[in-house]
């Protein structure tokens, strides 16, 4: 510009003022058309920076990204490392790479050959979600062709494991990713989450960190695995020897033993109950021969014995143990809250001769290492019970009334004499219901002594199931005292707690009919209550003043029931020795 201007200058002088105008013009174009091109490129400049900023700050933030990317990487690897357990390690994968319970939740569910999907550790799950929770079936399937499964909102939501969520947790789930843990042909289980940490980081990048994490983690359970079989298989042997042990130096009578090597397996394999049914022909005996466990709530006792005794029945169409969990029981229309069962038929030459069924509620599956101690144990004791069994029937024959199925007198003259008379713990308190069916001479001579004989089975039944009720850690005995006269001893159990037990077997008697060849019998029963010491410090004097009760409720009008009146010891005078003169 500054090399035309002199030359413009020059044209405009020699030709006069128009020419300088034209000059001057043009001038001023080419000064315009530089500062458009100066600007256009200041413009580029600028954008050029700010696109090279843009750049520096993604790849910046890509750093940050990665370098938190790795440092969980780091610290989860070194925890991952360390741990000693497959809880331990499913853990620490879900402190640190799911997110908070209140924005999701996740879980790691084992899978094991032969055994359905277990939930081992889940974070942001209500209990009650854990137990009802079900893994969809497809799901495994698919894993075996793809190590992730991304599902769709759409698809989680048709999903069996969110079906079962709570209202508040679905509210957090839009979409789902179940990770294969293990290899395509052995998984060793599941991963399934309904976000990835950490949030600031691309997804995919998240994946690829999951993935990575898994695999050591697989390594993790393969040891870990290891260990705890090699711990397993100590521990059974271990087991198996104090059992062989209990058997050989046992000196009690089969049954004794037969409810001591039970109980001692529902302890080791923490089992709420076990259940030993005998075999009456095709059939099951409506009782068990042996029942042992912790003592059930009063409210869920007779749903949890209904249930056991459906699951023997099961047990006795097959030859092959079996174990159910939560899933399996609610398909059974299984009504108390039991949440695993291992069922065994005891076969022998191709028959049966009983069912052992072991029960339990509470989180958790049987174990394989339960399973083995299981499965040892009910081979043992099916010799052991054929051995003893004709023994223990005997014995239980001996103990028994044949017609009723109540403790005999024998059995509750020996009971009362040891809980009352011979060794009372101090401080302790024991019951006793004396019953007497009323006006049972004029039934027999009107309906026949067969329909005696149903009454008193059924009475005998409401009473069986009453006396079980009790809160009382001892257990009560239910015994036929003398001809329509019953008894039911109630060690642990005051006054008050005999008179509500009393008072609710004459109500039930009340309201059971006894419908006996097409006749319809309304019998009624009396009840006399007492209570040790309080009234009587001797199983006679006890026996006496709930007698004393029982003959009190027949005077004042039957049908009802009566507490003894508080027993005073005579005194007794003090003995003089006369003195010898000397």
């Amino acid at each position: 510009m500054g090399e035309i201007t002199p030359i413009l200058e020059r044209l405009g002088a020699v030709g006069g003022g128009g020419a300088g105008a034209a000059a001057l013009g043009l001038i001023c174009l080419i000064q315009y058309v530089l500062h458009v091109c100066h600007g256009r490129r200041s413009r580029r400049q600028n954008r050029l920076i700010k696109w090279e900023l843009e750049l520096v700050v993604d790849r910046l933030s890509c750093m940050e990204s990665d370098r938190l990317l790795a440092e969980l990487e780091s610290r989860v690897l070194h925890e991952l490392t360390d741990a000693a357990t497959v809880e331990e390690a499913a853990e620490t994968l879900l402190d640190h790479c799911i997110p908070d319970a209140e924005t999701g939740f996740g879980m790691f569910v084992e899978l094991a050959p032969g055994e359905s999907p277990c939930i081992r550790v889940a974070r942001g799950l209500s209990p009650e979600t854990r137990r009802r929770l079900v893994v969809d079936a497809d799901w495994i399937d698919r894993l075996s062709h793809q190590r992730l499964l991304r599902l769709t909102n759409r698809e989680t939501r048709r999903s069996s494991v969110f079906k079962r969520l709570s209202p508040d947790e679905k509210e957090v789930v839009s979409n789902l990713f179940v990770f294969r843990v293990g290899s395509a042909s052995h998984p060793s289980g599941m991963l399934i989450a309904s976000a990835l940490k950490p949030e600031g980081a691309a997804l995919e990048a998240r994946i690829e960190l999951m993935v990575r994490l898994l695999d050591t983690m697989t390594n993790v359970l393969h040891r870990t695995k290891a260990l705890q079989q090699q711990q397993n298989e100590l521990r059974l042997t271990r087991e198996i020897l104090e059992l062989r042990r209990l058997v050989d130096t046992h000196i009690g009578t089969p049954l004794e033993l037969l409810d001591e090597f039970l109980g001692r397996v529902v302890q080791t394999v923490e089992f709420d109950r076990a259940a030993l049914y005998l075999c009456n022909g095709t059939e099951l005996d409506s009782r068990p021969l042996v029942c042992v466990g912790s003592r059930l709530p009063r409210s869920i006792i007779d749903l949890w014995k209904k249930d056991e005794a459906s699951l023997a029945r099961k047990g006795l169409r097959t030859t092959d143990r079996f174990c159910l969990g939560t899933g399996d029981l609610r398909s059974l229309r299984a009504r108390s809250n039991m949440t695993s069962a291992f069922v065994a038929p005891l076969v022998h030459d191709d028959s049966h001769i009983g069912v052992i069924c072991l029960t339990r509620s509470g989180d958790g599956v049987i174990s394989g290492s339960d399973r083995e101690l299981l499965t040892w144990s009910v081979d043992y004791l099916k010799e052991t019970i054929l051995r003893s069994v004709d023994r223990a029937i005997i014995e239980q024959q001996a103990r028994r009334d044949a017609l009723t199925q109540l403790a005999n007198r024998g059995t509750f003259d020996r009971e009362i004499n040891r809980h009352v008379t011979e060794r009372p713990r101090e401080g302790s308190v024991c019951s006793l219901i004396m019953l007497d069916i009323d006006r049972f001479k004029q039934l027999n001579d009107r309906y026949g002594h067969q329909a005696g004989d149903e009454v008193l089975r059924n009475i005998a039944r409401i009473i069986q199931q009453c006396a079980a009720r009790t809160r009382s850690t001892d257990r009560p005995l239910a015994a036929r005292y003398g001809g329509e006269e019953m008894a039911v001893l109630l060690p642990g159990v005051g006054p008050e707690g005999g008179k509500r037990i009393a008072n609710e077997i004459v109500e039930t008697v009340r309201q059971s009919d006894v419908l006996y060849q097409g006749v319809t019998i309304t019998p009624t029963i009396s009840a006399g209550v007492a209570t040790s010491p309080q009234h009587g410090v001797t199983a006679a004097q006890l026996i006496a003043s709930a007698d004393a009760a029982l003959y009190l409720a027949k005077n004042l009008g039957r049908d009802r029931c009566e507490v003894a009146e508080d027993f005073e010891e005579p005194e007794t005078e003090p003995v003089s020795i006369p003195l010898k003169a000397v």
